[in-house]
């Protein structure tokens, strides 16, 4: 936003929205940690009072169904992002596949969390088994999306990568933009520490303390997620402000958007042409001279 605003980093677009969505929630997530830690979240559940016990499912609920689409849309952000950089064909069409992939992603499992239970409020109140009802077996739900999300980062990784390989670019400058991408990688690995820690934390009855190691490496990647989607920004803002850091000469004039830096860059089948107008004038210069001149055509606006 600070990029933007101060005119870097390209015009407002639809990955800004989105990315503006996923910080807000984000920030919410993080909130929510903290009232259910407060509700005896990380605690035996035999120690937490009856009625603390049902908000922290309420939280757990509202949390779960809000991490499926802050990440989601985080994720949709940066496809954003990346159509307004490359324009091959075929990564566009990868790209809105991605796109309406992160998005069913994050509808399937967000209605799956919401209504896991049936009646819905035995997501809260099942914990005392006074009640008769159904409810999906969350340990197969967490891992399929976990599986799922990590598929979607690997593609989401490797595409704007394998772009930039074929670039035109001098050595150094194309570690540098392939770095910031692979940077994202950093998602995928808290993904993955994310499945092991559920999967050797898997919980029984004891779910406030069994839920912990789950829930926090949720909103570690969370957050996370917001900080990768807005890695060219901060770039741009270090081009602005620090480009010796970058290892740009600073009085060098810098684009004013990483959709334009990256457009400007020659591709492997793009070709540098000139071309040069000239008039033909046929008036005759001498009895003894029929030679053609020709002269340079101004340029238009001078």
């Amino acid at each position: 936003m600070i990029a933007k605003s101060s005119g870097l980093a390209g015009g407002w677009g639809w990955d800004d929205y989105t990315i503006i969505v996923s910080y807000v929630m984000g920030a919410a997530i993080y909130v929510l940690d903290i009232y259910m830690v407060r509700n005896g979240f990380g605690r035996n559940i035999w120690d937490v009072p009856f009625p603390s016990i049902t908000r922290f499912y309420q939280y757990f609920q509202a949390m779960a169904v809000m991490y499926k689409v802050q990440i989601s849309l985080a994720k949709i952000s940066v496809c954003l992002f990346l159509l307004r950089i490359f324009q091959a064909r075929t990564f566009r069409y990868l790209a809105y596949a991605l796109i309406c992939t992160n998005a069913a992603i994050g509808i399937t499992w967000a209605s799956v969390d919401a209504f896991r239970c049936l009646p819905t409020r035995l997501t809260w109140v099942g914990w005392m088994h006074e009640e008769p009802g159904h409810c999906l077996n969350f340990i197969n739900a967490v891992l399929a999306n976990c599986l799922v999300n990590i598929f979607v980062d690997c593609i989401l990784i490797v595409m704007p990568v394998y772009e930039v390989t074929k670039l035109q670019l001098p050595l150094r400058k194309k570690l540098a933009v392939t770095s910031m991408f692979i940077v994202g990688s950093v998602l995928t690995i808290i993904a993955i520490i994310r499945v092991v820690v559920f999967w050797t934390n898997r919980w029984g009855m004891n779910e406030t303390l069994g839920l912990y190691p789950l829930m926090h490496w949720s909103v570690i990647e969370s957050q996370i997620s917001v900080m990768c989607a807005c890695l060219p920004a901060f770039r741009a803002l270090v081009g602005r402000w620090f480009p010796r850091f970058l290892g740009e000469s600073s009085n060098r004039t810098n684009p004013s958007s990483m959709a334009e830096y990256y457009n400007k860059m020659p591709t492997a089948n793009s070709n540098i042409n000139k071309s040069v107008s000239y008039s033909v004038n046929y008036e005759t210069r001498s009895a003894m001279n029929s030679d053609v001149e020709l002269v340079d055509m101004p340029k238009q606006g001078q």
